[in-house]
């Protein structure tokens, strides 16, 4: 689960509730640095921080941390011997800070409130978090910063932040303090509503993406073909790509009737900001398509960033398993996968 859902889902509450989150990973681990989970006091969690016997010792450290108010930090080992052991043989250890967080008030639960602000607002909300007591403070987390404000925060690794900002984890050898960048809830914008473009909004939405399908044909663009959290749009593709907030973190599909209306979307998407952009469509028909967008002056590698034909090579003939390979293709893209 994205980590920008954990924080909707503290701001959410109900309070009080621990956060259990992977600060540190030596050697092969389930899961990544960030990796999240929160667990209230019914039991009742959210987010994972690596399944198996690392998930059961977060949880009972997260009862813990309930049960005596107060931020704690453990370590946990996947170094067992062979496969019949209950234990994971990974051969890595991770360390998981749980944080309490007692009410909307207060220090850190405010922290998170500052951080979803930042991401509705399709921005990345930089968390920095002490792994260590320092100046009397409990482990957790220090300072909220926004990837996109001028200057710096006083006290703070500059490096390390820097490099938050742009979205990546970073353990700082200055100050010991851990800078994860949080990236905002990306959104998919799917332009043809048929077959294709309603597999895909379907799978899409299981990817934590925020789907939104147009389609000029009204039979295409009927809300009660899709699940009920994707945004439909009945509007000439032109003028759904006008009005659409494109930003940093949109992926555009075109899955239109045919390469005229192809044409149509790529000649209006060019012009946007866009972190993924791609057309479906054969060789010969990919091709046309570049070559007339070369034609009208579209400089070389704004062409050159379409994928097209879109998606993976995985033989796919069906809508669904289509989709399939158009998701994995994302996947690539959203986790910097050449």
């Amino acid at each position: 689960m994205e980590k920008h859902k954990i924080i909707a889902a503290i701001n959410k509450g109900p309070f009080p509730l621990a956060l259990a989150q992977v600060v540190g990973v030596i050697g092969s681990a389930p899961r990544h640095l960030g990796a999240a989970m929160a667990v209230w006091p019914d039991g009742s969690s959210l987010g994972s921080v690596g399944g198996g016997g690392v998930e059961a010792a977060a949880l009972e450290a997260a009862k813990g941390c309930l049960e005596f108010r107060r931020s704690t930090k453990i370590s946990a080992s996947m170094l067992g011997q062979n496969s019949k052991e209950i234990e994971p043989i990974c051969g890595g250890a991770v360390e998981i800070l749980v944080q309490y967080l007692e009410s909307p008030g207060g220090y850190e639960a405010a922290g998170y409130e500052a951080a979803d602000q930042i991401l509705s607002q399709g921005r990345i909300a930089v968390l920095v978090f002490n792994l260590t007591e320092r100046d009397s403070a409990l482990p957790g987390l220090a300072a909220v910063a926004d990837s996109q404000a001028s200057g710096g925060e006083a006290g703070l690794d500059q490096e390390a932040l820097t490099q938050a900002a742009g979205g990546a984890i970073v353990l700082s050898n200055r100050d010991g303090r851990l800078y994860e960048g949080v990236k905002p809830r990306e959104k998919l914008l799917i332009l043809g509503g048929g077959y294709v473009g309603r597999a895909l909004a379907e799978a899409a939405l299981g990817l934590d993406f925020s789907v939104t399908v147009a389609d000029f044909r009204r039979e295409f663009a009927d809300p009660g073909r899709f699940p009920p959290h994707v945004s439909v749009i009945h509007a000439p593709f032109e003028i759904a790509i006008r009005d659409f907030s494109f930003d940093t973190w949109t992926y555009v599909v075109v899955v239109s009737p045919g390469h005229i209306q192809d044409l149509e979307c790529v000649r209006a998407i060019l012009g946007k900001p866009f972190k993924y952009a791609g057309f479906i469509g054969s060789k010969r028909k990919t091709q046309l398509v570049r070559s007339a967008l070369a034609d009208e002056g579209f400089p070389e590698e704004k062409i050159a960033s379409l994928h097209a034909p879109i998606g993976l090579e995985i033989g796919a003939e069906t809508p669904e398993e289509i989709a399939i390979s158009i998701l994995a293709q994302l996947v690539a893209v959203r986790r910097g996968v050449n």
